[in-house]
């Protein structure tokens, strides 16, 4: 699953279902109702008028959660720990995901954190007494529905597929905050920034390109639909795999090798292995100098604010020159 104003801007990230019924319980020992105030255009579209002045927000399970002064936030995914370091308080998040908290490039804003090592120990979550837990939904759906169960409330992010993904994120947890305006302006400085890094290369210029992962003899990409494929595009490359493949294909060497494109974007240190497999061994990018673009594993496979960081990356190696 980030230049003159573009440097500035990548420097502020770095440091920068189940439907749910009426009567859910809802652990909120401390939090009180209150009122969302103005909220900006893009976050209307998720608000609830839960009657009495009261507002609620809607998840990407269609179910509502009231907005409250949430004071015991639980971050589920690396999405969303880097949603509530940008958007609430440090003292409301009571815990971070490992993953963010041991290998994030911006995991210094988490020092001192507790960390969720997995939502999978209901009992662990529970014992932290959280008010709302935020995540998303990648995998088993029926994970948040086992959460919910237990009375967690549960603000489901849905799946992550791409920057469109994040920025409705944004805009959902902005809402259920209280912070609409801020998340509208964070979320349209992320567009532009994204939209800005290769808006000079003509679609010409562009090299056919893949992203490729390799373990043992297994071959895996990331094609339409993606956070990979967004990454790519927004780095100044046309992703060759998305005219013929969506998701999260795993592919035969006869296919990468049908498809020959001009880079392929991997993990760092996934270059040689790809290179040396059986069955690539062939492959055009593999004796192209620059053929392949290792990017850090966690920006690379972050589905939020990696793709602005991974897709830099690779518009800093493909088109050095052109780069804002």
């Amino acid at each position: 699953m980030t230049r003159s104003g573009i440097i500035n801007l990548a420097a502020m990230f770095a440091v920068l279902a189940v439907s749910l019924s009426a009567a859910m319980v809802i652990r909120r020992d401390s939090a009180t109702a209150v009122t969302a105030a103005s909220p900006a255009p893009g976050a209307t579209t998720y608000l609830v008028d839960l009657g009495n002045g009261r507002q609620g927000v809607r998840d990407a399970a269609d179910v509502v959660a009231p907005v409250v002064d949430y004071r015991r936030i639980l971050s589920g995914s690396s999405t969303a720990d880097w949603l509530l370091s940008e958007l609430c308080e440090p003292d409301r998040v009571i815990a971070v995901t490992r993953r963010s908290h041991e290998t994030a490039p911006w995991r210094y804003r988490y020092a001192g954190k507790p960390m969720v090592a997995s939502l999978e120990n209901i009992e662990t979550l529970l014992a932290m007494q959280p008010d709302l837990l935020i995540l998303d939904s990648f995998g088993d759906p029926r994970r948040v529905a086992r959460l919910r169960e237990q009375g967690l409330q549960v603000f489901d992010l849905g799946q992550m597929r791409g920057a469109s993904s994040v920025l409705t994120a944004m805009r959902r947890v902005g809402a259920l905050l209280g912070r609409a305006a801020r998340a509208e302006q964070l979320a349209r400085r992320y567009q532009r920034s994204l939209s800005a890094l290769a808006a000079d290369i003509p679609e010409n210029r562009r090299p056919r390109a893949m992203y490729l992962g390799v373990y043992g003899d297994k071959l895996f990409g990331g094609a339409a639909g993606t956070a990979y494929h967004d990454i790519l595009v927004y780095g100044g490359l046309r992703d060759a795999a998305a005219d013929r493949f969506d998701g999260f294909p795993d592919y035969s060497a006869e296919q990468v090798l049908g498809i020959d494109p001009d880079v392929i974007v991997t993990h760092t240190g996934g270059g040689d292995p790809l290179c040396h497999h059986a069955g690539l061994r062939e492959l055009g990018a593999c004796r192209r100098p620059g053929g392949i673009v290792e990017v850090d594993s966690f920006t690379l496979d972050d589905p939020g604010v990696g793709i602005l960081e991974a897709a830099e990356a690779i518009a800093n190696a493909v088109h050095p020159a052109a780069t804002p």
